[in-house]
Order: structure tokens, then sequence, then C-alpha cells
């Protein structure tokens, strides 16, 4: 099992520092690379993604961090609720509906 470091935390690395160099970011897999990536020898694939069954060192991750940034998924900005109010105005039957309501009372 990797080690897992939490919170992270944000530090100023210096973008010269010759161990960041030294250290290349992986290449990400694609879609179509993963089952290939699943049926490689573990010992590839950890030489390929330049790592370690132990994990990453504590500066292999900060360098990695500023390399390729956090892992994380990228969310959109969810609608506010005006918008999905407005939006549900579009369907003619809702406004037939909402009209028909507003005449029986």
């Amino acid at each position: 099992m990797f080690p897992i470091r939490w919170p992270l935390q944000a530090q100023q690395v210096d973008r010269n520092h010759p161990a960041l160099a030294a250290i290349p970011s992986p290449s990400p897999l694609p879609a179509e690379n993963l089952l290939q990536a699943a049926r490689e020898e573990s010992a590839a694939l950890l030489q390929r993604l330049n790592t370690t069954p132990e994990g990453l060192s504590e500066l292999q991750s900060d360098l990695r961090l500023k390399r390729v940034g956090p892992n994380q998924i990228a969310h959109e900005k969810p609608v506010s609720w005006i918008v999905q109010l407005l939006n549900t105005f579009k369907n003619p039957l809702v406004i037939l509906l909402a009209s028909l309501a507003a005449l029986s009372c």
C-alpha cells in the first residue's frame, strides 16, 4: 500500500532545482492504454511510472505535486437555483400546466 500524505501543504519549490529535472513526470495513461497497463508486469509498470512498491519519497511527491498538480477531478460550477427554475419553463408542457394552475385559482 502506498503512503498517503494529507493534508497537502502548498510549498514554494525552486523550479530550477536539479532534483526536479532528474525526476521525470509520468506520462498520463490514456483510456486505450489502461488495459495494456493492467496486463503489464508490476515491476515494469512501476519502472515506467518512475516509482517503487513503497511509494514516492516526500521530495518526489512534492516535486510531482508542483509539476503536475494535485490529483483532483475537475468539477463544473453548479447551476444556481434561479437558472434551474427558468430552465424548467423552456418546456411548453410546464408553461401550459403553470398557466392552467394560475387560471384555476
